[in-house]
């Protein structure tokens, strides 16, 4: 919802915003721009979060994919708890398409999920003014979301530094 309503904001047309379950997903569709939310639970994002080793990112070790993010940069695990959730917003150019791009939206949880969406809703603006002399640059941030309040989100790492050695 967050991210749909950043799109009407940004001022795409509402006949023009496709949203479709990672299942509905063409060959097609992965070559435009596109937004996928959520990670173990999406298996659009869950592949393309394996195909690069980003220096942040989903644990890919984990029996279970998406059960913890491992800061590389750092040697930090994030694992979610009863108190906090953490969420990863990533921009990269589309690996299928250098033309396009991909931004994933994803948690550890459903909330990690939900904050990360409105984080990207709430602070576009302020990302943008971060990147304003850098329009396709990749970025990546982790944040750290509140379990009980979804809004108490709180920025851990803001990189551009993407593609660990």
């Amino acid at each position: 919802m967050f991210i749909y309503s950043l799109l009407l904001r940004a001022g795409k047309e509402y006949e023009n915003v496709e949203i479709k379950s990672d299942r509905e997903i063409t060959g097609d569709d992965l070559r435009d721009n596109l937004i996928c939310v959520g990670a173990g639970s999406n298996d659009v994002s869950r592949n393309f979060l394996e195909s690069l080793e980003y220096s942040i990112n989903f644990d890919h070790s984990a029996t279970i994919f998406g059960t913890a993010i491992i800061d590389r940069i750092n040697s930090q695990r994030y694992n979610a708890t009863v108190n906090e959730d953490f969420s990863l917003i990533l921009k990269t150019i589309n690996p299928h398409n250098s033309e396009k791009d991909l931004i994933i939206v994803a948690g550890l949880g459903p909330i990690g999920t939900k904050g990360a969406g409105y984080y990207l809703y709430r602070d576009w603006a302020h990302i943008a003014n971060r990147l304003q002399f850098f329009k396709r640059d990749n970025y990546l941030i982790l944040l750290e979301i509140n379990q009980n309040d979804f809004t108490n989100i709180r920025e851990i790492a803001f990189t551009k530094e993407m593609v660990s050695e």
